[in-house]
């Protein structure tokens, strides 16, 4: 069951006190993207003068997590990797699968059962690099 969550505005200051658990709640928005994405997608939204400019202050403190084992087996880990952005005011996640095996199910149920957070009332706020528009309109709101 999702569940919406008030949550009051990160700053810098916060961001260098939190540990990794209050880092994932304080969340506003999650979005799967890799490194050479996320890497485009602040080009294209922070120095592209072409659009719509979002400010980007980045935590520099991410971590990977173990987020299950595929049927069970130990020997079949899905870790995933978190980095944090405050874009605009909003405090952004983005994940990237980092071990050998990914469960892509296994890794959007666990941030959804976890630290469900929506980005209005009907659609869940979580998307992919590809659809980053979705979280830049939410954060320009």
């Amino acid at each position: 069951m999702i569940v919406e969550i008030k949550k009051r505005k990160v700053t810098e200051e916060d961001i260098r006190k939190m540990t990794n658990e209050e880092k994932l709640k304080a969340v506003d928005f999650f979005v799967e993207a890799d490194g050479y994405a996320v890497q485009s997608l602040w080009e294209k939204y922070w120095y592209d003068k072409k659009v719509l400019r979002l400010d980007w202050i980045q935590d520099k403190s991410g971590f990977a997590k173990h987020i299950g084992d595929i049927n069970g087996w130990k020997d079949m880990p899905v870790t995933c990797e978190f980095s944090f952005y405050i874009i605009n005011g909003k405090y952004i996640c983005f994940y990237n699968p980092s071990s050998n095996y990914v469960d892509w199910k296994m890794i959007e149920n666990w941030i959804d059962n976890n630290y469900p957070v929506k980005y209005d009332t009907d659609r869940l706020a979580r998307t992919n690099a590809m659809n980053f528009h979705n979280c830049h309109n939410f954060c320009k709101d």
